[in-house]
């Protein structure tokens, strides 16, 4: 698996203006991309509202975040993340992946360690809490 790292690099060779520019570039990463993770399921009453289970895990050996396992309307898998809202009504993401990819990346990464394979979204929204055909939490 391939992640994207930072690394002081020119945006393009040919770029003149590019020299000294930090740009993101793929690179294999030497460590799991999750760790030390453990999966709480949620309870039944909680599991009915689409809330599936609780999971703590450490990310590239660095950073230790928890985050929840969700179904949506939809029938899609996906993680969530905490958030924290200010005086003002305002909400803060506590720890969140920078962007769509790396949550797609993490998404995927901690499925295959809890051995959980998402179902495709169904053209019919399912109810909150349905799952499906069972297979998956």
């Amino acid at each position: 698996m391939r992640v994207t790292t930072w690394r002081e690099a020119p945006m393009r060779p040919d770029d003149p203006t590019a020299a000294g520019r930090q740009s993101w570039v793929a690179t294999p990463f030497p460590v799991p991309i999750v760790s030390e993770l453990r999966y709480t399921p949620a309870s039944h009453k909680l599991r009915a509202g689409g809330l599936l289970g609780f999971i703590q895990c450490v990310v590239v050996g660095l950073l230790r975040i928890n985050c929840s396992l969700r179904r949506t309307r939809d029938g899609r898998l996906t993680l969530s993340f905490p958030v924290k809202n200010d005086a003002a009504g305002r909400r803060h993401s506590r720890a969140a992946p920078a962007n769509g990819d790396a949550h797609a990346l993490l998404e995927q990464a901690i499925f295959e360690a809890i051995c959980l394979q998402p179902p495709a979204a169904s053209s019919r929204p399912k109810a909150q809490g349905d799952s499906g055909s069972g297979g998956a939490p």
